[in-house]
């Protein structure tokens, strides 16, 4: 099996690591850590189904929390790395970062808001 090239590389004008782009190949470190952030959150939603086998108080809870703080921490890792990049590229970063998201999420918010209107709203 052929090993992955490690996208982390280091920039000659700064000695910080150097995210990947779109098409490059993905960081493993933290593909893994989104899988394991991921598997916490599934192990602790399907502890009912181990709970009469074994029985540890507050076990899915705190598994539950570590997945989404692990998860959120993750976000916060990328979405900076990206805002940092786009920073050094371009001066209307700030409106080119609010805007670039809308077109996926603005049809998704008036698919949901005629049956949360129903649903909540009945008269």
């Amino acid at each position: 099996m052929a090993r992955r090239p490690n996208t982390a590389t280091l920039d000659a004008t700064d000695a910080r690591p150097r995210r990947a782009h779109a098409g490059e190949a993905r960081v493993f470190g933290l593909d893994l850590m989104r899988a394991a952030a991921v598997t916490l959150v599934l192990v602790a939603h399907a502890s009912y189904l181990i709970e009469p086998v074994v029985a540890l108080p507050r076990t899915s809870e705190v598994l539950a929390v570590l997945g989404v703080e692990l998860f959120f921490v993750l976000s916060g890792f990328l979405v900076g790395g990206i805002i940092i990049d786009t920073v050094r590229r371009d001066g209307r970063w700030l409106a080119n970062f609010w805007l670039r998201p809308w077109p996926r999420t603005v049809p998704n918010y008036f698919l949901f808001l005629p049956p949360n209107g129903l649903v909540f709203h009945p008269s």
